[in-house]
């Protein structure tokens, strides 16, 4: 299975400011380095969503949103 890719767009400034900001990186292309960054940012994000609540706190949210009708 061959990756997948979408296209997006961000201001020419910020282009070239993660171009200037590669330096002598191994990163052959701009796209690279950015999907790295945002692979990263991403990992953070998820290990923080991660730690947010307690295995009891996220089942007393769950049977809160089920007994609302958020969840089957």
């Amino acid at each position: 299975m061959g990756k997948e890719f979408v296209n997006i767009s961000i201001p020419e400034e910020l282009f070239d400011r993660i171009k200037g900001a590669m330096g002598s990186t191994k990163f052959k292309s701009v796209d690279d380095f950015v999907a790295y960054l945002l692979r990263e940012a991403i990992s953070k994000l998820e290990a923080k969503q991660q730690d947010f609540f307690t295995k009891e706190e996220e089942k007393k949210a769950k049977e809160r949103l089920k007994g609302l009708g958020y969840l089957d």
